[in-house]
């Protein structure tokens, strides 16, 4: 059985299948040690900044909103797919989970100022700054996500109950307890960081 999670979300897909091969983590983005039985395809999109200068870049990644219209203010945005595969053997009255292994599908999306090349090393130092913090915000979300996918297949290893019908239930009512752990996670990262650029033109 596959069952999605989501950013801020659980999208419930209620269909026996085979285990996901899954693949590496990209090398662009390494993760954090993957947890067992846990595999992840990570990749990274861009999206370009057409400003002349890196006061242009800030005043732009400040009114940038990744999430849509009406979003939180926001210059970089990690979106994840936790799919736990799942195998149950009946017997003796009971219904347990006798296999569990995740697959992360995780995508990163980071601004790119494809003209800082021909500006003044100032601000060329002044972009790789504000490039690099937006960038390691964004792997803590991933990291977060690969954390939580490894928990999750730890909580439904051995899950067992009074049919399997039950046991569906089991298993639903963790994945939203996982998941619920996991946004709050989110929350209280992002509650720490400014919802502005710290890094201005001119300074560190």
């Amino acid at each position: 059985m596959t069952i999605m999670l989501g950013r801020a979300r659980i999208v419930a897909l209620l269909a026996w299948a085979a285990p996901l091969a899954g693949q590496g983590p990209s090398d662009d983005a390494p993760p954090v040690a993957l947890p067992d039985g846990v595999t992840v395809d990570a990749s990274i999109e861009y999206y370009d900044l057409d400003a002349a200068d890196l006061r242009g870049v800030v005043d732009m990644l400040n009114r940038m909103r990744l999430e849509g219209p009406g979003g939180r203010p926001s210059q970089g945005l990690t979106r994840y797919w936790i799919s736990p595969n799942w195998r149950v053997q009946a017997g003796g009255g009971e219904c347990r989970v006798v296999h569990v292994d995740v697959s992360v599908e995780i995508l990163i999306t980071l601004p790119r100022w494809r003209v800082v090349r021909g500006r003044p090393v100032e601000e060329q130092e002044g972009w790789e700054r504000i490039e690099s913090a937006i960038r390691e915000h964004e792997f803590v979300h991933r990291d977060l996500a690969i954390e939580a996918a490894g928990q999750l297949r730890e909580e439904m290893s051995g899950l067992r109950a009074r049919g399997c019908g039950t046991l569906r239930d089991v298993v639903s009512s963790t994945l939203s307890i996982v998941n619920g752990r996991l946004e709050q996670a989110h929350a209280d990262f992002d509650r720490d960081t400014p919802p502005r650029l710290s890094i201005r033109p001119g300074g560190g």
